[in-house]
Order: C-alpha cells, then structure tokens, then sequence
C-alpha cells in the first residue's frame, strides 16, 4: 500500500505532537484515537484511550458540559474549560481546543488538550496575594496610589482622599498626568520611565503639586517603586501630606514677625540657629518638647544634642553654607531632663536681604511614639513566633495556614502535617457535634469564642488547651480568616484537681475531726461517770462481795480509759513524728507467745478464741523496731476481738526469701467493700459498726498504719462483709 507523503506527514505531525490530542466521534463521544502525549498525559495507553469514552475522562456532568459550551459561545471562546481525570485518580483542569475533521466521510472532533491546572493555582494564589496586599495598602497611614500604562491601576482610602474624590471610581482609569502640577510633568515623566521600563528605584523623594478635582492643589512628597500589578509593569507610588510644611516654609520668608507668629501656633518644635549653633529663636513647642524654657537656650550654644552626635549636628549646621534644606531625616535629641527621644527633623535655611544664607531653621517632630509603635510591630511578631503558647490561623474553611513554633512543639507534629490541615487533627474527640456548631455560630457571627479543649499529640497523649477564637475582619467587614490562640493548661488543670482533691479531703478530715472529739468526749466520758459512780458508791457499801465488784468494774473502766488515753497519746506523737525506728535483735516466735499470754490474761469475749500459727524455726531471729511491730500485732488482734462476737482469731505470719508477712485474720462483722479503701484513714469508721455496741475512736487502724510507714512495710486489707475479716503487714526480712 503506498502512503501518500502528506498522509505520513500528518499522521507523523499528530501522533509526534507534544500535545495531548484525541479524536472523538461527536456523537456517541467514543475515542477514536489518541497519539503518544495523551498517554503520558492520562497515563492510559494509546490502544486503552481508543476504547475509552470520553465520558469516562471528563467529570463535568452533562448539565455543567451544555453550561460550559454556552459561557464558551457567549464569550466567543474556541476552547472549553473542563476537569479531565487521570488514570492515577488525579484531576485536571484543561482547556479543549475542538474542530471537526472529515475521517472516511463522517464528521469527527479533533480535540487538543491543554493542562491549565497550575495556571488556575497560580491565579488563586496571585489573588490572595492581591488581596493581602490590598489589605496592608489600605490600612497605611499615607496616601499610596499604582499606576501602570500611565493611568491610575488602583488607590487606598487616603489617596481617595488626597485627591478630593468621594470614591475611587472617580479616578480609577484616569491619566495620571491629570492629576500631576503642569510644572512638574517633565520629571514626572522621566520618573515613570524609570520605573515603568528600565524598573528602577527612584532613590530621593520629589516635593511637586498634586492637582485635586476640584483644580485645588497640593504639596505632597512622594517616592516610587517599580511594581507588577494585573499583568502590567508600573509603579506604586507614595505620597504623602506636606502642604503645612510647605506652607511654612514659604512664610519663612515672607517676614520674621509672621514667622515668629507662625512658629509660636505650631505644635513641632521650632527653632533656629546661627552658622556656630547659637539658638536665636525657641518656639512654646520646643519648651513643651525640650523642657527648657526660651530664655534659658536663647543666646547659648543648642543644649539639645547628645555627645555622640555633635558631629551629626556640624554637619546640619554646614548645610547653611549649601543653602540646602534637610528632610524627615530621623535623629536622637535630649531633653531638659536628660532623656533622649527621637525626633523627625525638617531644615531650611535663612537669608538675608541679599540672598545670603545666615541662619538654619529647624523643625523637630517627637516621633518617639511612632518609633515604638514600629518595635511594637517587630516585637509582637517576634512574639507569636516565640510565645509558649500555640498560634494558629485557619482560612473561611478552617484550613491551617500558619502556625507558631510553640504549637509544633506542645502537639509534635511538623510544619509540614500541620500546614493544610484542619484543627481536627488535634481532636481527642471530647466535644460534641452540637459544642462544635455553637462555636462555629459564634465565630461566623463575628464573636470570639473561649472555651476548653483535650487535644491529642501527635504520639496519642492528651493535653488540655484554653483556646480563644477571635475572626479577622478585613477592611470591608468580611471575615477572611480565624485566629486561635491555645494555652496548654494540662499542669493547671492537674492542680485544680489535685486542690479540689485535697479540699475534699481536707473537709472529709474536718467532718471525721468532729465526729472524733465528739465521740473521744463519749468515751471518755462513759468510763469516767462509771468510777466516778461506784465510787461513790464505796463509801456507803457494807457489803465486801459488792465492794470487790464496784473496785473491778472501777478497775476495768480505768484500764479502758488508760487505752483511751494511750491511744491519744500514740497518735499524737506520730502525728509530731516524735517516734524513731529504733531495730533490734529478737526472736519473732518469742514475740507471738507474748501476745498470747497477754490476751490470755485480759478481758476478751468467752465464745472467741486466739490461735497462735507459727511456721518454721523456732528460734527464728529478724532485725526490726520489737515494740512498734508488738504495738501494730496487738492492736490488730485488738481490733479483732472488737468485731467478733464467736469464733476463732489466727494470728501468724510467712516466711519468704526476703521479706516476712504478718496477719491476723477474724470470722467478724467484716467490711464492706466501699470501706475498704478508707480503713487506715484517720477517724475513719465502717459504715456496717453498730456504735451503741462496739465503742471506737477511728484512729486504731490509722495509728497502726503509720506504725507500718515507720518500719518502712505495707499494710492492706481483705474481708468480706459478715464473713471476716484478714489484715496483712509485710516488711523487710533483716536477720
């Protein structure tokens, strides 16, 4: 088959384009065929694209395709804007170029297909640029204009202003040249060649005319710098106020009376000087500014300059010779009271009749203000980078945009996690979907928002934050941002818990304290009343068997008020920590048959008996404080013996390789299980202990307790409620 040489040349120039091209049948929308940059483009291959539709690449619905083909057609637009889908997944914004082809007598669409999608990114990039910068242009302080194809491109509110106009429409897309003084054009021109072509900087500031709308003019100064704006090269201009100046100056030297008027009725500092620094003139300003009144400088050398500037001032002092004028020139001066401050200094010099420079005049303006305004500015930037708290921005959306070291630091995810990302990802998931809609209610509306919440870090942990969410209104009222700013609180809220805590504790202690003087007061008291009314009896008594049972039951009462006592007396010294840990040498068995014989001897109930369980050598040694440990074993069985009305009581211990556990276990009342953990507290008594029949102070178990802590053991509890109870001690085993 011969190839005709232009059929080659045109299959050669579609299938080699660099150009991502598709032929499709306009009707069913199949492709046809597909050169090699639509593979590499889609990612599918040439044969995999001839058996595509293109419905399967496009992702405009049919509805959003007619609407597109319409702005297309009212535009008069030979390409279409569609979002077309990658084999990878990934969208695109392309611009299809369409025209129908003749393929073997039917009509086909050859479609070249353009990638605009960093285009549009870079489009909405460059207008919120736009609009940061229309922002920060609209809230200087000094008229601030851009011009580019020698027409006005855009101008701030104090611009608008400037130039008499109610709103910038009125001047947008004027000549600029309209609105420069006639005598200034030749500059005029020259310095927007500067800057609109050969883009240079013009270095010295111009004093000219600005011709308002109403044909008023104006003395501005202004500067320049060569911009990019909508596409266009220009400038951005700016200008500022100085028509009082000017005023001034051209009264200087119209008289010295007028002068002298007019340097008294103006708020600057105004004075002025011979060629050697004499000061000949001290206005009121330079009295308020200065603190030295006019009759203490006049005639004298200028007191106001500091050491180190007394060249600086030389200098100042030769433009009177040059006949030259110093402007806006920042410079530090001294007051009357030694304080230095810095000012903005304004200079014109002096003639005479003849022309000759004899004198300078001077304006000082105290910018002392301003200066610190501007290291406010650099310190509060300096301080969202460096404050310990997190400082986030969001968008409408409430996409990160920026955020502080400190919240990189407190969450421990990078920059790059955060930057994009949503505050969700911080969630720990504490709040409500309802707690989320008031606070977006409340930002939305242009509120800010405080409140608190458990964030997670980046590793998992929790971490409270007191967050403040505060709008950010731009010069129209729209909100364009969020700003949020987060303390971690997790260690202050750590310590409130721990103060409601101790405050709870310190108020439980407090009811327990009352409850235990007032009990202490009832059994200190029923003993008492029991001696003191049989002994009354005695006296009287004939009777020698009734005289004996008065004396022991005088007797008992006395030994349980001693107990009483004693047990007051105990808590009190280890509570002023007057016991030590004094160890010895004895031998463990010894100590259990000592506390058998003493319970053996004393007053226990009938139906209940000790038993004594002993475990390996009977010469058994340990090295510990012998009286604390028979203290703690005896007021155990103690204890015992009060809550068990029948039954035996074991008392013992096991033996392990380094440590010896105690125990005493009863077939009581037990304890429940709510109480459990409150048994060693002070004062403390079970809520199961009938207090008409079993008499306590609730510092039994708490005395025994920090006995324990004192020979460096452990002490724990368990029981079952009307069952028993088991009460273990566990210490070091030192032989």
């Amino acid at each position: 088959m011969v190839v005709d040489p232009t059929q080659k040349y045109f299959n050669n120039l579609f299938y080699d384009s660099a150009i991502p091209v598709l032929i499709l049948d306009p009707d069913s929308g199949k492709i046809i065929i597909a050169n090699l940059a639509a593979e590499k483009f889609y990612g599918w291959s040439t044969d995999q694209l001839s058996r595509m539709n293109i419905n399967q690449i496009n992702t405009l619905s049919p509805e959003q395709i007619s609407k597109e083909m319409r702005v297309a057609r009212e535009q008069k637009r030979s390409f279409f804007k569609f979002n077309h889908r990658l084999k990878s997944g990934e969208i695109r914004n392309v611009e299809v170029f369409s025209k129908k082809i003749n393929i073997s007598g039917k009509a086909h669409l050859h479609s070249t297909i353009h990638d605009i999608t960093e285009s549009i990114k870079a489009e909405t990039e460059l207008k919120i640029s736009e609009e940061r910068f229309r922002a920060m242009i609209e809230g200087a302080p000094d008229p601030i204009f851009i011009q580019t194809n020698h027409r006005f491109a855009y101008l701030n509110k104090r611009a608008v202003m400037l130039f008499g106009a109610k709103s910038e429409n009125e001047i947008l897309g004027t000549p600029v040249m309209e609105r420069f003084h006639p005598y200034y054009h030749d500059k005029i021109i020259r310095r927007i060649k500067t800057l609109n072509e050969d883009k240079k900087e013009v270095l010295k500031p111009l004093e000219q005319k600005f011709i308002r709308l109403d044909g008023s003019e104006v003395w501005v100064e202004t500067t320049g710098e060569p911009i990019f704006y909508k596409g266009l090269h220009g400038a951005l201009v700016f200008a500022r106020d100085i028509s009082d100046r000017k005023k001034l100056e051209e009264s200087y030297k119209k008289s010295l009376s007028f002068n002298n008027a007019l340097i008294e009725s103006t708020p600057l500092a105004t004075f002025s000087a011979d060629r050697q620094g004499n000061v000949l003139t001290w206005n009121r300003a330079s009295e308020k500014i200065f603190g030295w009144k006019a009759h203490e400088v006049i005639g004298k050398k200028l007191p106001t300059i500091p050491p180190e500037k007394k060249q600086e001032f030389e200098d100042h002092l030769n433009t009177i010779n040059k006949k030259e004028s110093i402007s806006k020139k920042e410079v530090i001066r001294l007051r009357k009271n030694g304080e230095r401050f810095y000012g903005r200094l304004f200079t014109v010099p002096i003639f005479d009749n003849s022309g000759e420079a004899i004198a300078i005049m001077a304006n000082i303006e105290d910018i002392t203000e301003q200066k610190l305004a501007q290291q406010k500015l650099i310190l509060l930037s300096r301080a969202v980078e460096q404050s310990p708290d997190s400082v986030l921005i969001t968008n409408r959306k409430g996409t990160i945009e920026f955020c502080n070291p400190a919240l990189l630091r407190i969450s421990g995810y990078s920059k790059e996690e955060v930057i994009g990302e949503t505050p969700r990802i911080f969630s720990s998931g504490n709040k409500t979907k309802k707690e989320y809609q008031q606070l977006w209610h409340t930002i939305t509306t242009g509120k800010v928002w405080e409140g608190e919440f458990l964030n997670k870090k980046k590793n998992g942990d929790s971490y409270w934050e007191s967050t403040t969410i505060s709008p950010i209104i731009n010069s129209y009222g729209e909100i364009t941002h969020y700003l949020a700013i987060r303390k971690d609180i997790t260690h202050q809220k750590k310590i409130n818990q721990e103060l409601i805590e101790a405050k709870e504790q310190a108020e439980e202690s407090d009811r327990l304290k009352s409850a235990f003087l007032s009990n202490m007061s009832h059994e200190i008291r029923t003993p008492m009343n029991s001696i003191m009314g049989f002994a009354s009896l005695l006296p009287e008594e004939e009777s020698k068997e009734l005289i004996m049972q008065y004396g022991k039951i005088i007797y008992q009462n006395s030994e349980q008020l001693v107990n009483i006592i004693d047990g007051i007396i105990m808590y009190s010294k280890l509570q002023t920590r007057q016991f030590t840990y004094n160890p010895t040498h004895f031998n463990i068995n010894k100590l259990f048959d000592d506390l058998s014989g003493a319970f053996e001897i004393s007053e226990t109930p009938r139906d209940v008996s000790l038993l004594i369980e002993k475990q390996g050598n009977e010469d058994l040694t340990i090295f510990t404080d012998h009286e604390k440990l028979r203290q703690i074993l005896y007021n155990l069985i103690a204890n015992a013996f009060k809550y068990t009305h029948k039954g035996t009581i074991k008392a013992g211990y096991y033996l392990h390789e380094d440590d010896i556990t105690f125990y005493v276990s009863d077939c009581g009342i037990g304890i429940p299980q709510h109480d459990l953990p409150h048994i060693f507290e002070r004062f403390y008594r079970g809520g199961n202990i009938n207090e008409a029949t079993v008499r306590g102070t609730g510092i039994g178990l708490s005395i025994v307790k920090e006995l324990v802590d004192l020979l460096g053991g452990n002490i724990w509890a368990e029981s079952e409620e009307g069952k028993g109870s088991t009460l273990f001690v566990n210490t070091k085993l030192n032989r």
